[in-house]
């Protein structure tokens, strides 16, 4: 499919939800209002402040990410996403939480959620409908928003400071592992492997663009890659550096290159290394 093809098929999807819009945010609503009485709720509510003062690494799939990076964070308090699994036959280091936030990588994953080694797996409730069944370490959230017909024009205000509640409208699982370490109570979270560039982009006026770059190093398939939100995207990242600010936690960006230049950026070399000599 070139450009010209996918541009096509992309306006075709936005008059789709035109259409779709207000049946979709009724049930949006009606979802949201449910979900305050189900064992998930009273699971992820236990959640709140967990980790209160503590460290934590969000490792994206991006290009930039390493085996040795990986395993230099054995031990650390982590999250990872989607098909992180892939990496396990290479690595000894596992996430202590796993994602799962859009549904069309559901579509890709839920048949090899099996392979993921995780304390907690926090999958949106739409895994339910692919035929995902909880177990002692899966836990269902609630992701809330209204119904977006433009989703490249989405600018982000706030966030959810109530994960047992929902989630809010986000265009980065990232960003859905963030909001849930700042509702564990985690004061410095560092992210690693965030190159956010990709090789299909939509930009905040709709348009499509084409990178003949690699999406993924480490992943052997990409996570429904066709095109990414990435205005929308850095939006959503600027909602969280702001509340951070003002709220006493730090998002350091230790990714290895790559173009997210919302957070701090530190050296993941020189982190690890001090953390060593910490520790000893």
């Amino acid at each position: 499919m070139d450009i010209a093809e996918l541009q096509d098929y992309y306006d075709k999807k936005v008059r789709k939800r035109i259409i779709k819009a207000p049946f979709m945010n009724v049930i949006r609503l009606a979802r949201l209002c449910m979900f305050q009485f189900t064992e998930d709720h009273r699971r992820l509510k236990k959640l709140r402040g967990k980790y209160e003062g503590q460290r934590c690494f969000i490792v994206g799939n991006g290009p930039s990410l390493t085996i040795e990076d990986l395993e230099k964070i054995k031990g650390e308090h982590c999250f990872g996403f989607n098909r992180i699994y892939e990496t396990f036959d290479k690595t000894a280091w596992r996430p202590e939480f796993y994602m799962v936030l859009d549904n069309d990588v559901m579509c890709n994953v839920a048949k090899n959620l099996e392979k993921v080694e995780a304390k907690i797996k926090l999958l949106n409730i739409m895994a339910k409908a692919k035929g995902v069944k909880r177990d002692d370490n899966t836990i269902f959230f609630c992701s809330f928003g209204l119904y977006r017909v433009k989703e490249y024009a989405y600018k982000k205000k706030r966030i959810s400071t109530d994960i047992s509640r929902y989630f809010s409208l986000n265009f980065s699982v990232a960003c859905g592992a963030i909001e849930a370490a700042i509702y564990m109570g985690f004061k410095k979270i560092v992210l690693i492997g965030f190159d956010n560039n990709f090789s299909r982009y939509v930009d905040e006026n709709g348009k499509i663009h084409t990178q003949d770059i690699a999406d993924y190093s480490l992943m052997s398939m990409p996570d429904y890659i066709q095109y990414s939100h990435v205005d929308a995207s850095n939006s959503c990242f600027a909602a969280y550096r702001t509340y951070a600010e003002s709220n006493g936690i730090e998002i350091l960006n230790a990714t290895r290159g790559g173009k997210l230049e919302v957070f701090e950026r530190v050296d993941f070399d020189e982190l690890m290394a001090k953390t060593n000599l910490e520790e000893n």
